[in-house]
């Protein structure tokens, strides 16, 4: 089965989270930021393989919910079937607080995934703390350090 959980990241403090604190941008007082889903899904090859069907398979993924950052939607020209011309900007808020809730949430999932109840379930990777491995951020020896 799927799974959620809604997290205020600005109120955990993450041993290495110099400087990525995020800011409170939520609607109130008890108002969450990130969303983690976790669903027995898998994507290999950003979706470009399926996995094996009856791979056992569990994923994580935190979305930012309260984005600062702002893109554009704008017309092609007056033809009502031309596709508009849509700039997402994703991630370019001046603060970079998208970036940081979305780190905090990823160190999130890597904390859970390593957690003691995950650990039968897990592939052990080797602990390669070189952010140009592919397994980086899985294989770092330490979560806070992503």
């Amino acid at each position: 089965g799927e799974a959620a959980a809604f997290v205020r990241t600005f109120e955990y403090e993450f041993p290495a989270s110099a400087g990525v604190v995020p800011r409170d941008y939520t609607s109130g007082d008890k108002a969450p930021d990130l969303e983690i889903i976790g669903a027995p899904i898998s994507f290999i090859h950003h979706g470009e393989e399926r996995p094996l069907d009856d791979a056992n398979v569990f994923s994580l993924a935190p979305i930012g919910l309260r984005p600062q950052s702002s893109g554009t939607i704008r017309l092609k020209s007056a033809d009502v079937f031309d596709h508009p011309i849509i700039d997402p900007q994703y991630l370019t808020d001046k603060e970079d607080n998208d970036k940081k809730v979305l780190i905090a949430g990823l160190r999130l999932c890597l904390k859970i995934m390593r957690s003691p109840a995950f650990q039968k379930y897990l592939d052990p990777v080797p602990t390669n703390d070189d952010p140009s491995s592919y397994w980086w951020p899985y294989s770092c020896s330490d979560p806070d350090a992503v």
